[in-house]
């Protein structure tokens, strides 16, 4: 494997992880505010 291949495949782990965070982070204020306030669509995160 060259550099740029190791590039590429950290770039997608990174990516991962960060919509990884942003769910986490989403989910986090669902639950602080409670399901009233957001209407919360499990298929949100399928897109």
């Amino acid at each position: 494997k060259g550099p740029k291949e190791e590039e590429e495949e950290l770039k997608g782990i990174a990516n991962e992880v960060k919509q990884l965070f942003q769910k986490e982070h989403i989910l986090s204020r669902v639950r602080h505010q409670g399901s009233e306030e957001i209407p919360f669509d499990p298929e949100d995160f399928r897109k």
